[in-house]
């Protein structure tokens, strides 16, 4: 009789060590891969119906917005997730090395158009696409990615072709789009 008991507290405390070390394992992973003022540079604004240009309802979102927002499946706007503390900072700049987040001098900026979404960032006169996503329906067909003067992504489905060239102006990344359809 005495085993069975023995057994239960062994497994119940197995259990609780396990519970404890997935709840700290999904708490660091939900913190997020980049520190809250960088996520705002990955923000992208989608077109609203009657806005934008000719070329596909296409909209440069310039992000100057210093905290990202998360938009809840009720529609309502949740609050910002908090900051990291010095320590991931710290290590997520030895990690991430020039990639997206990385901290320094530089203007990010998102561009949507139909065929897809790019986040550009600039440092002095050099561009770099730092993340893109193409349009349910379409591929990316060609990146030219940079640092560059110029970096280019085509974004391509079955009808449409989406050519997009970003360059740097005042330290800014500058978009320009052309949109061609398989009609002519």
């Amino acid at each position: 009789m005495r085993r069975p008991l023995w057994l239960a507290l062994v497994w119940s405390v197995v259990a609780a060590v396990a519970t404890t070390v997935a709840y700290a394992a999904i708490t660091a992973v939900g913190s997020g891969l980049t520190p809250a003022s960088d996520a705002a540079a990955l923000q992208v604004s989608v077109p609203t119906s009657g806005s934008g240009d000719a070329a596909g309802g296409q909209r440069n979102s310039m992000t100057s917005a210093t905290e990202p927002s998360v938009m809840s499946p009720s529609g309502e706007v949740a609050k910002p997730p908090r900051p990291r503390d010095r320590i991931d900072k710290e290590r997520f700049r030895r990690l991430d090395d020039g990639a997206v987040g990385a901290r320094g001098p530089g203007r990010s900026a998102s561009y949507s158009t139909v065929g897809g979404t790019v986040v550009a960032r600039c440092r002095a006169e050099s561009v770099t696409l730092t993340a893109w996503s193409p349009a349910q329906g379409f591929r990316v067909a060609q990146v030219s990615r940079g640092p560059a003067d110029g970096a280019e992504i085509t974004f391509l489905s079955d009808a449409n072709q989406v050519d997009l060239q970003v360059e740097c102006s005042n330290g800014r990344p500058v978009f320009s789009v052309e949109a061609e359809s398989a009609d002519g």
